[in-house]
């Protein structure tokens, strides 16, 4: 009788703690603001909130992408970064090169992980805008 009470008494000790750990579980959601500009056009402007553990920048672009498939964002290649958003194109134009870049914070990302949205990290109420960029090449070779 003894044991059968020892058994109950522990069934009862591990279903609890069972049931207080999941309690617990840490949520794996974020979330960030995001805003996509191209000059005076804003694409996106608004909270994005993510459920993957770890996420990046472009977990966010994926999620606007799946949530408003409205707004014609291109990946490139790798499918690491925005390529392109309508008329708004990643090209090279008389040494002027244009193209898509993000900042979190207010801060350009840094040298670690190349600019690629798959592999900046972003954490809880982050600010990330995506702006189209131009750069004069010919000022650089100078």
């Amino acid at each position: 009788m003894k044991k059968l009470r020892a058994i109950a008494l522990l069934l009862i000790a591990v279903l609890s703690l069972g049931v207080l750990s999941s309690c617990s579980a840490e949520t794996t959601e974020t979330t960030v603001y995001l805003t996509i500009e191209a000059g005076d056009d804003v694409f996106y402007d608004n909270k994005v909130t993510v459920d993957v553990a770890n996420p990046t920048v472009m977990n966010v672009i994926m999620e606007i992408m799946i949530a408003d498939p409205d707004i014609p964002i291109v990946l490139n290649d790798a499918q690491d970064s925005i390529k392109d958003i309508g008329e708004y194109t990643e090209h090279e134009e008389e040494g002027i090169a244009y193209f898509w870049e993000y900042s979190i914070n207010g801060v350009l990302p840094d040298n670690q992980t190349g600019g690629k949205a798959n592999a900046q990290p972003v954490k809880e109420g982050d600010v990330i805008v995506y702006m189209y960029s131009s750069y004069d090449m010919t000022q650089a070779a100078g």
